[in-house]
């Protein structure tokens, strides 16, 4: 899954895009996908975590914050 890799270095608050990187892109190829002012104030509270969306590895923490996530963007 690639939101789950995604690191805090991905996201360009200024130009409103996240970047893909192509190594953790399910293509191989890295793209540069555009957001809105929702998208931003979803993101989680920026912690000592590269990743957006926590530890790459706790599975619990990942699931809730894409859950809310998920639900503020629906």
């Amino acid at each position: 899954m690639e939101i789950r890799r995604l690191e805090w270095r991905d996201i360009d608050i200024q130009k409103r895009t996240i970047t893909v990187r192509a190594e953790i892109a399910k293509t191989g190829e890295s793209r540069i996908l555009p957001i809105n002012q929702t998208i931003i104030n979803a993101l989680p509270h920026k912690t000592d975590s590269e990743y957006i969306l926590g530890q790459l590895y706790n599975k619990s923490y990942f699931n809730t914050q894409f859950s809310r996530l998920k639900s503020i963007i629906e």
